[in-house]
């Protein structure tokens, strides 16, 4: 309840940011649309990505969905997200294989830790080489990222290749946890696995990039490519905290600080903040809710 209140405050305090400041979001009404096009295509194609590492994950435990199916309960997914706090979508996704294609809740608990772990590695090695591009091009150093970014690449990329592996616990939670890291330890033995995930992941990493990229070129912004994949890059890092619905807030504080840190005033960031959440939303629900309707169809048809 408290973090739903979070969200509300942040958008109620943007939207008397924008009431006060009207003159400055002027320049939003006159948007490059064209550029809008394209980041919207870019937030499709990270769409996409997601359906592929997801498949990925769902082979992995011998369930192989078809396409309508994948697409579905991805967008689905993504939607329930962006309105639902702590990861709504996700724990309904996790209901609706159990119940439909008996995929045991553990399985689940994998995927989506090492989902969390891939997109930070992704997110922190991009953002670790647009730092340091900046900082030997243009000796713009900002020590205060490159550190807890390194830091972050490091403890994920060490997860990630030579994770711990743990023994029974007598309590019950623990033993759960212990099980669940220890699955994790199975999936990264496999190394094409592990690779065709990171790709994925990549992949998606890069269309959020490039749909950052055209919503500064559609307000008119001189924000470089190294700053556009910092703020992208540390924006999806941030995005992983499952405390309001799709981070709202979290999220949006985030990047809009790491955008005025590069150079955008105020407004300008604020509008590239609020054009990604329009963008975003508006796909996520395009596709998200004739999904919804589609799993439910599949629910009722399977008893559930």
């Amino acid at each position: 309840m408290l973090f739903s209140f979070l969200a509300v405050a942040f958008v109620v305090a943007c939207a008397c940011y924008v009431y006060f400041h009207f003159n400055d979001f002027y320049s939003v009404f006159e948007a490059s649309k064209f550029e809008l096009a394209l980041a919207s295509l870019f937030i499709l194609c990270s769409f996409l990505a997601t359906c592929y590492q997801l498949d990925l994950f769902l082979k992995r435990f011998n369930l192989v969905l078809g396409k309508l199916e994948l697409l579905a309960i991805t967008h689905a997914m993504m939607l329930g997200n962006l309105v639902i706090p702590m990861r709504g979508g996700s724990g309904a996704l996790a209901l609706y294989l159990k119940k439909v294609h008996c995929l045991d809740f553990t399985a689940f608990a994998v995927i989506y830790g090492g989902t969390a772990i891939l997109v930070a590695l992704m997110s922190s090695f991009f953002a670790l080489i647009a730092l340091v591009s900046l900082w030997i091009l243009h000796g713009y150093n900002q020590f205060v990222l490159i550190g807890p970014v390194f830091v972050l690449f490091v403890l994920c990329l060490y997860l990630t290749v030579r994770a711990p592996s743990f023994g029974p616990r007598k309590n019950f939670l623990m033993d759960r946890i212990v099980h669940v890291a220890n699955s994790w330890k199975i999936i990264i033995s496999d190394t094409r696995l592990v690779f065709c995930l990171s790709i994925a992941i990549a992949l998606m990493s890069l269309a959020l990039i490039g749909s950052f990229f055209h919503i500064y070129r559609a307000i008119g912004s001189s924000l470089t490519l190294e700053a556009t994949v910092i703020t992208s890059s540390i924006g999806s890092i941030v995005n992983l905290a499952p405390l309001t619905p799709g981070s709202l807030g979290v999220f949006d504080v985030a990047i809009i600080e790491i955008q005025r840190i590069m150079g955008l005033t105020a407004a300008k960031s604020i509008a590239a903040a609020i054009i990604f959440r329009v963008l975003t939303f508006c796909l996520a629900s395009l596709i998200g809710i004739p999904s919804i309707v589609y799993i439910y169809a599949r629910l009722k048809k399977a008893g559930a």
